[in-house]
């Protein structure tokens, strides 16, 4: 087994992000995921990304950034790298990237897609916009009831989405990520502030061309917690055949001045 370490960057780069993906305080958490896997990979021949932590130390904001990756380790089978965003010297988000082979079959079956009616017979939800910018980048429709801020009984939100502009799989996968509204927002009446501080996404399976290039992806938020000052979510990604995809769990802050009753 060939092991790398560095003390210093292994490769870095300029990124530029776009207003358009203007989130609470800063950028979009998922955009700014895909951004840092896009350095990583370049550091990786040929092992799929199956697992992504990304930590806000800060917000980002829009305009050029710096990256800087480091190949911690690497071998035949599996790499791991870690990915520096900055802005005005000051370093905005910590990312750490795990590559690994696809081998062998599936033992345990994943978790079933839950029964919904296909994206063709779900609504456009443009009130999306009105609580975050970057919505107008996707397509969300839907799939429940339940709707943001409708005060239901239950915090968990359910939708197909997709980008309106086809990305690389990876990208659109990373992004899709953190698409949904907070799954509190189900069950309140009002909207409150709730950025991200740590969001982890594991790929079940890797992104494909024909999966994610012009298809739908159906996303169930659900809120396990909310109080204290913070908010975790968790989210089931699957493709149109009922696969599972991939899944995340995030940690938010409660902003002082918003309220949770």
């Amino acid at each position: 087994m060939a092991v790398s370490t560095n003390s210093e960057p292994a490769t870095s780069a300029s990124l530029l992000v776009e207003e358009e993906w203007l989130a609470w305080p800063g950028m979009h958490g998922g955009r700014v995921m895909a951004l840092s896997a896009g350095v990583a990979t370049g550091l990786v021949d040929g092992l799929p990304l199956r697992a992504m932590s990304t930590r806000f130390l800060g917000a980002v904001r829009p305009g050029p950034v710096e990256a800087a990756a480091v190949l911690d380790h690497a071998s035949r089978s599996s790499a791991t790298v870690t990915v520096s965003l900055s802005q005005d010297g000051r370093i905005t988000t910590l990312s750490t990237c795990s590559f690994t082979a696809s081998t062998g079959e599936i033992v345990v079956p994943a978790r079933p897609a839950p029964e919904v009616p296909p994206a063709e017979e779900c609504n456009d939800f443009r009130e999306a916009e009105l609580l975050y910018p970057f919505a107008r980048k996707l397509d969300i429709r839907p799939a429940t009831d339940i709707l943001p801020l409708s005060g239901a009984s239950r915090a968990e939100l359910t939708a197909w989405l997709r980008l309106r502009e086809p990305e690389s799989p990876l990208s659109t996968m990373l992004t899709l990520a953190d698409a949904m509204p907070p799954g509190v927002y189900a069950v309140l009446d009002m909207p409150v502030p709730v950025p991200s501080l740590e969001i982890s996404v594991h790929l079940h399976r890797p992104p494909t061309t024909e999966t994610l290039l012009t298809g739908w992806t159906l996303a169930q938020q659900r809120n396990v917690q909310t109080g204290a000052g913070i908010s975790i979510d968790e989210c089931d990604m699957w493709d149109e055949d009922g696969r599972l995809v991939a899944q995340s769990r995030q940690l938010r802050r409660v902003l002082e001045n918003g309220s949770l009753t």
